[in-house]
């Protein structure tokens, strides 16, 4: 599983096209032709793969906070989705 640390996020440099660093635990960092880094959550519904945003980094920095933030956050978005599922 690949993790990322803070010294990879602000040494991503924008592309020509999108393109996405992976934290593991279904978390991404989407890095975008202008230069802005968004925080995506991919999770599979209905059948289709979508996505859940938290922000943009360093707005939201989810690496500054403790290791097991991003597996956590993996964890309450997909007891979210699933709660969503049955409503």
């Amino acid at each position: 599983m690949a993790v990322l640390t803070d010294y990879k996020i602000k040494a991503a440099k924008s592309k020509a096209k999108e393109y996405t660093l992976k934290d593991g635990n279904r978390l991404f960092l989407n890095i975008h032709p202008n230069g802005s880094k968004y925080w995506l959550f991919r999770f599979s519904w209905n059948g289709k793969q979508s996505r859940l945003s938290f922000g943009t980094y360093p707005t939201v920095d989810i690496k500054k906070h403790d290791p097991c933030v991003s597996k956590q956050i993996a964890n309450y978005s997909m007891e979210f989705i699933l709660a969503c599922k049955k409503v």
